[in-house]
């Protein structure tokens, strides 16, 4: 019963997955936490057809049913390293983007997220300008300054707080609309 050495584990990660993809992150997340390539496996971890995750205390381990493929002390090396990871990355942003899952990109139509350059510098940017492991770069549209994007949207904000009036009429088209649509016995169709 061999098992991976540390580099061998790495090459496992650079081939492409069985169907030809390119390996996800979640993918690799699942395997890195996962004690069954060190040979343990266990019995009642979820329950149920929703697969709910059980206690710890009520697992059973099944001895000699899964081959090692990775020392336990690879293993152990992987889960030290993944906590130094989260100790430096807590997750948190350190700035906020108050605009993020609001504004898209005039380009692609991708949505804007927020991100901190050089330490202090807030922009936005297109998540389509980004390769990623299910598809490729969609867009070339450039970083737009968080301070100045944020202005202008408030800006009109204000503009059209200070008109209830452009409410008011705004609200009063999206009433028709709703009302029209349901008038052609959708209403009826959502009810039964």
């Amino acid at each position: 019963m061999s098992s991976y050495t540390g580099s061998t584990a790495l090459k496992f990660f650079l081939f492409p997955y069985i169907t030809g993809k390119k390996w996800e992150a979640r993918t690799v997340n699942r395997v890195l936490h996962n004690k069954a390539y060190t040979g343990i496996t266990y019995f009642g971890r979820t329950t149920g057809k929703d697969h709910k995750k059980t206690n710890e205390d009520t697992w059973h381990v099944l001895t000699d049913v899964t081959p090692a493929i990775i020392s336990q002390e690879l293993f152990e090396q992987a889960q030290s390293a993944l906590a130094k990871l989260r100790g430096l990355h807590s997750g948190k942003a350190k700035h906020e983007y108050p605009l993020t899952g609001f504004v898209v990109c005039e380009k692609c139509g991708s949505s804007l997220i927020g991100s901190c350059l050089r330490g202090n510098y807030r922009y936005y940017h297109c998540r389509g300008t980004y390769l990623t492991a299910s598809r490729a770069k969609i867009c070339d549209a450039h970083y737009i300054r968080a301070d100045w994007l944020e202005e202008v949207v408030w800006d009109k904000v204000k503009s059209v707080l200070s008109q209830p009036e452009l409410l008011l009429a705004e609200v009063g088209k999206q009433v028709e609309n709703e009302k029209a649509h349901y008038s052609t016995g959708t209403m009826d169709k959502e009810i039964k």
